[in-house]
């Protein structure tokens, strides 16, 4: 069966000359033998020609005003006033048959030549046209057919003359369709300077010297402006490559980057925020778990690449074993626009986005010419690909757990089907606690098709202090809260790997994994921790009070609310019992949720959860909607999730001994791991909030392009992506689980500072109190993070060594 998936992801595979994936032309009007096409073959291929995603390329001119062109899927007319309509025809079996027209804004003149493109997507429901590579206009209203109708053009009956005619299956825009418009002395210069890069690199030398080959073919070539673009960004980068002295000898560039960089990363740029690398170097403290990102840029095609990492050992013979490093490829699709930085969706728009953490990249194939996500379904009767991007595809189907959509359980070698195009790793290191202290040392090896074609020394450095959980600023004893909502539950595997996650990525207090005793059980074997709880769905409702005596509120006696008080405190008693939890346990149960005025009152003014906040450890929680009349939250609430991160609302729950955490900065749906690690790291930090409040973890919605049920303005809100057997990761965990560590080594120096301020050891006090000083003028909001992080960790090792010095501990 397996071997069968791999010949259809062969089969499907393909690559264009020096570019693995060009648009490619499905027809063109002027090609041997165009004009008397037979008919027979003509019509087969129209068959299979669904005209959802269309862009024509023409190069034209009308012999007078109010000439009129059928130009195949689209017409051309040129107006009095000498601007283009063009009106494109709906399918015949559209039930909205409404011809589809726009108008240019440039003019043109009879007996002139132009170059008119057009474009047209049911996928993003937009449709455009541009004039001699300028935008002209499109559709107001995002609301388009699903199939245009379509004719073979004959250009015998156009009123004018066509030079250049041909039809691509995809909605290209105006740079993959418009000619380069380069004289040929811009040619020989681009082609002179790739075959003059000065390199000790033969691999890099070789691979200019066949960039210069295609400048030279595309200068006798119809070449578009993205074409041209292509090389010359490519020939750049070369050059780039070229002059940095740890280009080496080996067949590919490595570049490392900031694991929470906000950088968007296209596949044919260089990393702007990082370095090309000899050797990768790390440190972490024990507890940790540290990420490290690489960006592989091969100097040819290789069919079958992959990373492979020894075992590391320190100085004292100690073994790190490189099974704690989890490898992933972080693999680029295609989201809505307003991705990377907002949850909101624009579904006319696609991005390219580095999002996945996947084992195996062939079970998502990208196109970046259609704009498309197709996931690799395997059922019984064989493998196929699935567009999941389409506009209109069967919510109901693909979001079931049964749809037959996993990854690899380990890393795959992927196709490097590109030279100069990036593939990105990320390296997700864990350091037990009982690690020891050292510098350790191993290696990264580059594996292409079997063979080590380069190696990468790796040193990781482990501290000699363990990270402590996330503690407030305000309070280095309160906990700084790592929430987040609902463990995936479907059976004991999937949230027992749910849970394994949220231990990976420092999510330590999520709902709903307490309200039933076998999930209790597994987190007190996986070690997942179960006090304070956030959310406690599992303990009897404030109504039960009531319902207990089943009346209403306002006729129970005054001499039987003790006996109601008595048997509601025994259900919650049992009902700890029974899911195993000790009495004492810290609970914040959401008992009001973005509630308006009339609701919070009533909700929070009530005899039950006054029962509950004097007899039991159980907290009243008041999720949102309370900025507005906060005097009255905190009258009644012991913590609030703020739907914004502001110092004063901190201070002032603070001052009526309450705790307020954040719950939309930010918000599930956005990619850029910098702004999850900023907002939950140093900004809310220094803001004096108690912490954070992910809403969401695993949400059905595989696509985001179809108008859900639901509000269609959101994204999905998920952390991860849903698959048959759980969930796939995503590179928003790394900024969430960053921006947490950021809180733990600021608690690991808070813990050793502010203690010491009145040490009777001068050299302790002082050192102190510089720590603390650096603390309290950081600005969370504008402070490098990474600098922060080693500033931090330096800090804390001077720390300890005047504490071994001077108090011999």
């Amino acid at each position: 069966m397996r071997r069968k998936v791999w010949a259809l992801i062969a089969a499907l595979a393909s690559t264009a000359g020096i570019f693995a994936a060009e648009p490619q032309v499905i027809f063109d009007g002027f090609a041997p033998g165009a004009k008397n096409k037979d008919q027979v073959s003509f019509q087969k291929w129209r068959k299979n020609f669904t005209r959802r995603l269309l862009s024509a390329d023409v190069r034209m001119k009308f012999d007078s005003v109010g000439a009129k062109a059928d130009l195949g899927f689209f017409t051309c007319e040129l107006l009095k006033d000498g601007t283009l309509r063009v009106i494109f025809i709906p399918g015949k079996t559209e039930l909205t048959p409404a011809p589809l027209v726009l108008t240019s804004q440039d003019k043109v003149k009879a007996g002139e030549e132009f170059d008119l493109a057009v474009n047209f997507s049911a996928e993003r429901r937009r449709y455009s046209f541009y004039l001699n590579g300028k935008y002209q206009s499109e559709n107001a209203v995002f609301k388009t057919p699903e199939t245009l109708h379509w004719t073979k053009p004959d250009f015998a009956k156009i009123p004018g003359k066509v030079s250049r005619f041909r039809i691509y299956d995809a909605a290209l825009e105006s740079e993959e369709l418009f000619p380069a418009g380069k004289t040929a002395a811009e040619f020989d210069a681009l082609s002179a300077r790739a075959k003059n890069l000065e390199t000790v690199n033969p691999h890099l030398k070789k691979w200019s010297a066949q960039l210069a080959t295609e400048v030279e073919k595309s200068k006798k070539e119809y070449t578009t402006a993205a074409r041209f673009k292509r090389l010359e960004n490519h020939i750049a980068n070369a050059g780039k490559m070229a002059g940095d002295p740890a280009v080496g000898n080996a067949p590919a560039a490595v570049f490392s980057m900031s694991p929470s960089s906000q950088e968007l990363l296209t596949p044919d740029a260089l990393p702007k925020t990082g370095k090309m690398i000899s050797a990768l170097r790390l440190f972490a403290a024990k507890g940790e778990y540290k990420p490290a990102t690489l960006a592989i840029v091969p100097f040819k095609p290789v069919r079958n690449f992959t990373l492979r990492i020894s075992d590391l050992k320190n100085e004292k013979g100690k073994i790190y074993k490189s099974s704690l490093i989890d490898v992933k490829l972080i693999k680029r699709w295609y989201r809505a626009g307003g991705t990377w930085l907002n949850y909101f969706s624009d579904k006319h728009i696609r991005i390219l986005v580095p999002d996945l953490l996947i084992n195996d990249d062939r079970i998502i194939k990208v196109d970046e010419f259609r704009q498309t996500n197709e996931f690799l379904l395997r059922y019984p009767e064989g493998a196929r690909y699935a567009d999941i991007s389409r506009a209109e595809y069967d919510q109901t189907e693909f979001n079931s757990y049964d749809v037959p959509f996993y990854d690899a359980d380990t890393l795959q070698s992927v196709e490097l089907k590109e030279a100069g195009r990036n593939q990105l790793y990320s390296l997700y290191c864990h350091i037990p606690e009982n690690t020891d202290a050292g510098t350790y040392q191993g290696k990264i090896e580059l594996l292409a098709d079997g063979k080590v074609a380069g190696t990468l020394p790796l040193t990781i450095k482990v501290l000699p202090f363990v990270l402590p959980q996330p503690k407030t600023y305000y309070d280095v004893t309160r906990t700084y809260f790592s929430h987040i909502n609902s463990a995936a539950d479907l059976n004991e595997t999937v949230f027992r790997k749910s849970l394994k996650c949220f231990l990976k990525y420092n999510l330590l207090h999520a709902s709903r994994v307490a309200n039933e005793p076998w999930k209790v059980a597994i987190a007190k074997e996986i070690g997942y921790p179960l006090d304070p709880l956030v959310g406690a769905y599992m303990l009897p409702k404030m109504n039960d009070w009531y319902k207990n005596w089943g009346g209403s509120d306002r006729n129970v006696p005054d001499d039987v609310i003790p006996l109601l008080d008595k048997i509601y405190l025994k259900q919650v008693a049992d009902t700890l019992k029974r899911l195993g939890l000790p009495a004492g346990t810290e609970f914040y149960p959401v008992f009001t949720s973005e509630s308006d005025i009339y609701r919070f009152v009533k909700m929070n003014a009530t005899h039950p959860a006054d029962v509950l906040h004097a007899n039991t450890n159980i907290k009243r929680f008041s999720h949102s909607m309370t900025e507005r009349y906060i005097i009255g939250a905190v009258d009644t609430a012991d913590m609030d999730a703020a739907a914004r991160v502001v110092p004063e609302f901190a201070d002032l729950w603070h001052a009526a001994g309450g705790r307020v955490i954040n719950y939309s900065e930010p918000f599930p749906g956005p990619e850029n791991p910098a702004w999850y690690r900023r907002k939950i790291g140093l900004e809310m930090y220094k803001a004096n909030y108690d912490g954070h409040m992910m809403h969401g973890f695993l949400t059905r919605h595989l696509s985001e392009f179809p108008d859900w049920p639901e509000d269609p303005a959101y994204k999905n809100f998920g952390m991860v992506v849903p698959a048959k057997d759980g969930f796939l990761e995503r590179i928003a965990l790394i900024g969430t689980s960053e921006g947490y560590n950021d809180v733990r080594y600021a608690t690991k120096l808070m813990q050793l500072a502010k203690p010491r301020l009145e040490s009777p050891h001068l050299a302790i006090r002082k050192e102190a109190k510089r720590q603390m000083a650096w603390l309290e003028k950081l600005d969370g909001k504008t402070y490098d993070m990474d600098s922060f992080r080693s500033g931090c960790a330096l800090r804390i090792v001077s720390m300890l060594q005047l504490i071994q010095k001077w108090e011999g501990k």
